[in-house]
């Protein structure tokens, strides 16, 4: 229920529990005024029948008031008892919803330094990661045993059977030379 929607709800009782209270008042005094013309007075005894038929009309009149004026008090009191139970509702539930903004807010915030973090760890993992392959594949070059190709194996022999034919050249000529 809105503020305004009591405030006028609230207005109109107001209005209405005086209208009621006066009309209350009139009917009490002309009861009084009625019980006292048709008691006092010796003349007025013979129409004190139709005096008291009057009078029972209005202790009617008067007893519909009281109940529809205090059915209106109930009503007026469960409403405001009701707007307060709304309003203290709707002021937890507005707090609530508030501090989950703030705690969200804050968590956000804590998740994107995280992330910050976590991408700058990233970074700098990959990099110590790039270093480390590239010294392996320094390490690999220097200490794995490459299988030689056929071509440099073929070439090295032939170098060697050369050398070997210069070499035996060379001891066969010395050979003759002292014999």
């Amino acid at each position: 229920m809105g503020d305004e929607v009591r405030r006028e709800a609230k207005a109109l009782f107001v209005k209405s529990a005086a209208e009621m209270t006066q009309g209350i008042q009139g009917v009490q005094t002309a009861l009084k005024i009625l019980r006292n013309y048709y008691a006092g007075d010796a003349q007025h005894v013979a129409a004190a029948g139709a005096g008291s038929s009057i009078i029972g009309i209005l202790e009617v009149v008067e007893s519909d008031m009281s109940k529809t004026f205090a059915a209106l008090q109930t009503d007026e009191q469960e409403a405001e008892a009701l707007y307060v139970k709304e309003t203290h509702e709707n002021q937890v539930t507005r707090t609530t919803m508030e501090q989950d903004v703030k705690y969200k807010a804050k968590e956000r915030t804590d998740q994107e330094a995280t992330k910050v973090e976590v991408r700058r760890d990233l970074e700098d993992s990959q990099q110590q990661l790039k270093l480390h392959l590239a010294y392996l594949a320094e390490l690999e070059e220097r200490c794995i045993a490459k299988a030689e190709t056929y071509a440099s194996r073929k070439a090295r022999r032939d170098a060697l059977i050369q050398g070997l034919k210069d070499a035996l050249d060379v001891l066969q000529g010395r050979a003759a030379a002292h014999a």
